[in-house]
C-alpha cells in the first residue's frame, strides 16, 4: 500500500514538473487570475525567475514532507495534498507567462535539481 502511495506521489510530481517545463515555452499563455506575487511583472515590472524557483522549491519541500508523513502512515496528511496541488497549479500558471529568454541555464539546472531532490526523497527502496 505504501509503495503504491510512493509511486503515485512520484508520478504526480514528475508529471507536474514536466508540465511546468513544457509550459515555460508556451508562446500564448493564458494569464493567471489573482496570482500576483513578487515574481509577477505586476509586482516588480519584470519576472523574478529566481524568486519563482525559490517558491517552487518551498512547495516541493512541503510536498516531500507531506508524502513522507503519508508513507509513514499519517493518513491525515492526505488533506494537505489538495492545497499543495493548488499552489503548484498557480505557480505553473505564473511560470508559463515567463518569456523563454528570461531563463538561464542555471535556472533550468536548479529546476532539475529540485526534481531530483524530490525523486530521491520519495524513492522506493
Amino acid at each position: 500500500m505504501i509503495n503504491k502511495i510512493k509511486l503515485i506521489g512520484i508520478f504526480i510530481l514528475v508529471l507536474l514538473f514536466a508540465i511546468t517545463i513544457v509550459a515555460c515555452g508556451n508562446k500564448n499563455p493564458e494569464p493567471a487570475q489573482n496570482a500576483v506575487s513578487a515574481a509577477s511583472p505586476e509586482a516588480s515590472g519584470t519576472y523574478d525567475v529566481e524568486a519563482m524557483i525559490n517558491e517552487y522549491e518551498e512547495i516541493m519541500d512541503e510536498y516531500i514532507s507531506t508524502m513522507l508523513r503519508i508513507m509513514a502512515g499519517d493518513m491525515d496528511a492526505m488533506a494537505l495534498i489538495e492545497s499543495i496541488d493548488t499552489r503548484v497549479t498557480n505557480w505553473q500558471l505564473r511560470m508559463s507567462n515567463v518569456p523563454e529568454e528570461d531563463f538561464t541555464i542555471e535556472h533550468l539546472q536548479r529546476l532539475d535539481e529540485i526534481g531530483k531532490k524530490m525523486e530521491e526523497a520519495l524513492s522506493i527502496d
